[in-house]
């Protein structure tokens, strides 16, 4: 509306968005199982990487399984997906999916206690 409130509002609105992008929030785990093996995310300059990497601490099948959820600043707009793998006595694809809600999934067509995959996305203002 041009008021001064309303300019100061969108100004440290605008500053707190270009922080968020701007940083590297370092690894966050979702779910840490030691070793380098889990589920965690980060973001850095604007782009959330999510990496999973499973050996035999979990059990991922068709009905998928939730490692967590990443706060709202850093959720997809719309949900991501892509192939992961699965390695051991299921060798089929599988998937590691965030969701726009802020949910990290993984799913299989069966049961698989071995499975790795990654993804990124932008944020987006």
């Amino acid at each position: 509306d041009g008021s001064a409130a309303a300019v100061s509002y969108n100004v440290s609105t605008t500053i707190r968005q270009l922080i968020t992008a701007l940083s590297d929030t370092g690894w966050t785990w979702l779910a840490n199982y030691g070793s380098g093996d889990g589920i965690r995310w980060r973001c850095v300059a604007g782009v959330v990487y999510v990496q999973a990497a499973i050996y035999g601490e979990q059990t991922v099948g068709s009905g998928g399984w939730n490692a967590g959820t990443i706060p709202a600043a850093y959720r997809p707009s719309s949900d991501v997906a892509v192939a992961g793998v699965s390695f051991g006595a299921l060798t089929s694809p599988t998937q590691l999916r965030a969701g726009s809600n802020g949910s990290v999934n993984l799913w299989a067509p069966s049961n698989t206690t071995y499975f790795g995959g990654s993804l990124s996305y932008p944020l987006e203002a």
